[in-house]
């Protein structure tokens, strides 16, 4: 409030990730990026009438909500739903995450990568189906955009500006962290109807690789 008030910062530029509705002239929306525009390459074109593979990408951290998506995974399973879930990222939550595999006999379809370099993580996104990230809070979150970067649909809280950057759902899934059966109910419905997961693929790679590093050099150029 403080912050879009003309009257207090009339000296003052503001950058904000996303476009928010009823903003002032001080408040510029704005994004970071991760690739360039030489990395762009032709996306590939999944078949979501086979085994789907989910992966998370991040920290392994109560904020980042891990076991949520893990709980959310078995579930799909449990409806006879053939899944493979990789997990990328380290954090005081891999032990209980460990255990939980071990106790379900997980191996076989859940899989613990730790940290990874960043062309592991690319290849991950580049060939899985749907990337899950049920964090409580994000910026700009650049797992979210980079998944999109290589047509890996997005699975995210309506937190921060995510309902924009998947606008409302053409470009990714809004989840309910609170209600998985709700959660469950919309994948389900989404898997009988693979060319709408093609077109939500489609879709967030073309906006995606709209913010590239290239970009976002000269519009940081321009506000200087």
């Amino acid at each position: 409030w403080i912050l879009k008030n003309t009257l207090l910062t009339k000296n003052m530029e503001v950058l904000v990730y996303g476009e928010w509705p009823n903003q002032t002239q001080n408040i510029k929306p704005f994004f970071t990026a991760s690739y360039h525009e030489n990395e762009k390459e032709d996306i590939y074109i999944r078949n979501y009438r086979q085994k789907l593979k989910f992966c998370f990408v991040g920290s392994l951290s109560k904020g980042k909500r891990p076991q949520l998506a893990l709980r959310l995974i078995h579930r799909l399973q449990q409806y006879n739903v053939d899944v493979e879930f990789n997990i990328y990222g380290n954090g005081k939550l891999r032990p209980k995450l460990d255990q939980w595999i071990n106790q379900h006999q997980a191996e076989n379809w859940v899989k613990l990568h730790g940290n990874q370099p960043k062309a592991v993580i690319k290849k991950a996104l580049k060939y899985s189906h749907f990337m899950i990230l049920p964090s409580q809070s994000e910026g700009w979150p650049k797992a979210v955009a980079e998944a999109m970067f290589w047509g890996c649909i997005p699975i995210v809280p309506r937190i921060s500006c995510v309902p924009w950057m998947l606008a409302e759902g053409q470009r990714g899934i809004l989840m309910h962290p609170h209600d998985i059966k709700k959660d469950i109910n919309q994948l389900q419905s989404l898997i009988q109807q693979p060319e709408k997961l093609e077109q939500i693929s489609k879709s967030a790679a073309e906006w995606s690789q709209q913010y590239t590093l290239d970009r976002f050099e000269k519009e940081i150029t321009y506000l200087i």
